[in-house]
């Protein structure tokens, strides 16, 4: 070994690196997460205004809604407000109402704005001026929007175990329960026509109203649906209830009832037709119905359970005659046991005319009008 040279140190081993990867993700996480708030609280004071500016158009129409209680969560995917107490004072049509309910909590995604859902908290109290009321409670109700105004595609109101009451109704023979009712609203696609009908479902099941039970004698649960469309649904969106009508009306809007249907124990009725409004503002139209295994209920009520000896019993009493059949008369067939009824009402002229038909479609007495007058209903 050369004693000039040193000897040679052994290299330093170098530091290890560390890879970038995980600062970069924690830091895109951090601008995501940032971001995301920012877009949350921005949404979250955009709906405050725009809640805050219907309030106050409302307020301006005389129609005030309070919220004693509001607040906004759901960070960071979902904007939700509660709302704790909210009420109602204002007119509605003719009259000034009351409403109060216990809370509404109503959610929607931020990735999904357009379909809206909340919750209804029960008891729901409307009354009016002079003293009369309803209550309405339930298990849940739920109401779910599909679509944004003013291009709202879908609306269902959906309650379990609904319970309504009249007040005054001291003997409780008007409330009305049912496991179930639901009223659903929809608009169907069509571009570029905004006038395409409304489609309106009101279904209820296994229901009851003491009133009607002891009137029929029957303590059977009902069940009902009825499907019908209103024309010209874009004049009943502006203005007060009695100027929405009336623009319905001016428009030529009816109401299409595509299929009514109510069934109680062994009794079934239908019905179709089409109403609308008159220049006096009354309903007029004609509705077709019919009612099978109704013997029961006209035998209670002392009724012939024959066509011919119903239009007798109607005829005598209404001073007319049935109509037999043709070849009734020729041959001196005894008259057939009834298995439908059908009825046909005509409200025309504030007044309303019945023709009752058998089960095969032939007049058995009227058309007769009843003594009832029908009011305008604006």
């Amino acid at each position: 070994m050369d004693p000039s040279r040193s000897p040679e140190l052994p290299a330093a081993p170098r530091a290890a690196s560390r890879p970038l990867w995980p600062v970069l993700v924690l830091v895109c996480i951090f601008v995501l997460a940032a971001g995301a708030t920012g877009v949350w609280f921005a949404a979250v004071s955009r709906a405050g205004a725009v809640l805050d500016a219907w309030l106050q158009r409302e307020a301006a129409r005389g129609r005030i809604w309070t919220c004693p209680d509001r607040r906004f969560s759901g960070y960071p995917l979902e904007i939700a407000v509660d709302c704790t107490g909210p009420t109602f004072a204002g007119p509605v049509g003719p009259k000034t109402i009351a409403v109060a309910a216990k809370g509404v909590h109503a959610s929607v995604r931020i990735y999904r704005p357009n379909h809206i859902r909340a919750e209804v908290e029960g008891p729901f109290e409307l009354r009016t001026e002079d003293g009369r009321g309803l209550k309405l409670d339930w298990t849940t109700f739920e109401i779910t929007i599909h679509g944004l105004p003013p291009a709202i595609e879908r609306i269902a109101f959906d309650l379990d175990q609904p319970v309504a009451s009249l007040t005054p109704d001291p003997l409780g023979l008007a409330t009305f329960r049912a496991e179930e009712a639901s009223v659903h609203i929809r608009k169907p696609p069509s571009p570029g026509a905004d006038d395409s009908p409304l489609e309106v479902t009101l279904a209820f099941a296994g229901a009851s109203v003491p009133l009607v039970d002891r009137l029929i004698g029957s303590g059977d649960p009902a069940s009902g649906e009825i499907r019908t469309s209103v024309s010209q649904p874009q004049f009943l969106t502006r203005g007060s209830i009695p100027e929405r009508l009336e623009s319905w009306r001016v428009a030529g809007g009816e109401i299409g009832i595509a299929n009514a249907r109510f069934v109680k124990g062994a009794a079934t009725i239908g019905a179709t037709g089409t109403l609308t409004l008159d220049q006096e503002h009354r309903l007029t139209g004609d509705i077709d119905a019919s009612a099978a295994g109704a013997g029961g209920l006209l035998r209670r009520f002392g009724i012939p359970t024959q066509a011919t000896a119903i239009g007798a019993v109607l005829g005598s009493l209404l001073g007319g005659a049935p109509k037999p059949r043709p070849e009734q008369a020729a041959a001196g067939d005894p008259p057939a046991a009834v298995g439908t009824l059908r009825l046909r009402f005509k409200l025309d002229d504030g007044r309303l005319a019945v023709e009752l038909k058998g089960a095969d479609g032939n007049t058995v007495v009227g058309p007769f009008s009843l003594s009832l007058r029908l009011l305008p209903i604006y």
